[in-house]
């Protein structure tokens, strides 16, 4: 799997990393409904995986009014739909909610890392880079979280969310998160300077954390240990991608705003 990850995130052909997020993006909307059914939501799967798909496309091809438009579709159709079951109209309203989030929550958001991908061709594999960049930062965090909190863990961060969290391993995520920002200067980023490294690197690594929390938070409103257990020892796919999901949107316009020449 991360040698597949690392093909494609490198590859001058951005189609293996569109083909990979759509994979990603249908076995984590597919979760993610999972979770809502746990609870008795009764979500529109199918016309929210068309939503995705076109939200993929409108990413893929720059068509923002297809983004858009792919929202617009799946809050109406999803608010139809619903009509046609009145027995179920008290919940009505949380399993329409969770149609339109499940479609925000996932392929929008991913959509922000092929985004990224896709600036490859307007300056020097940036795009290519900086996902490079956030993979290694997030990598050395949950490593650095992971270590410190068992050695000297002791100020639970969010125990009622993610008891195994703590402060310590928080600081020690963030530390070795910024490692792997100097290890990936030093690699093949070497024309970020200091000060936005240093700043992303945080931006990543804090960004990610609320990402797990998040992730962790609708889990344990679905009353589930892991999202799925596609992944043997690592639960789902939205387990492995809820820090990328939240710091996709925040990379790309940091992109935009700062970096893009």
């Amino acid at each position: 799997m991360f040698a597949i990850l690392v093909f494609t995130l490198w590859s001058a052909n951005p189609a293996y990393f569109i083909a990979l997020a759509a994979i990603a993006i249908f076995l984590g909307m597919h979760e993610f409904y999972s979770l809502a059914a746990r609870v008795g939501l009764h979500c529109e799967r199918w016309l929210a995986f068309g939503a995705g798909a076109a939200i993929l496309v409108g990413f893929a091809y720059a068509q923002f009014g297809l983004i858009i438009a792919a929202l617009v579709v799946v809050t109406i159709l999803s608010l139809i739909l619903a009509l046609s079951r009145p027995a179920e109209f008290e919940s009505s309203l949380a399993s329409t909610a969770a149609t339109v989030f499940g479609v925000v929550y996932v392929p929008l958001l991913m959509g922000f890392a092929v985004a990224i991908k896709l600036t490859d061709h307007q300056q020097n594999r940036q795009g290519s880079k900086l996902l490079g960049f956030v993979f290694l930062v997030v990598i050395a965090s949950d490593v650095g979280a992971y270590f410190t909190g068992r050695a000297i863990g002791k100020h639970k961060l969010a125990p009622n969310i993610s008891p195994g969290k703590t402060v310590e391993g928080g600081i020690g995520g963030l530390v070795l998160g910024m490692v792997g920002a100097i290890i990936s200067k030093t690699l093949f980023f070497a024309e970020i300077q200091w000060s936005h490294l240093l700043v992303l690197s945080v931006i990543v690594v804090v960004i990610g954390v609320f990402g797990d929390l998040c992730e962790s938070m609708l889990k344990r409103g679905a009353k589930a240990k892991d999202a799925a257990s596609i992944i043997p020892g690592h639960g789902g796919i939205l387990d492995r991608l809820d820090s990328l999901l939240f710091n996709a949107p925040l990379i790309y316009y940091y992109y935009v705003l700062f970096l893009k020449s």
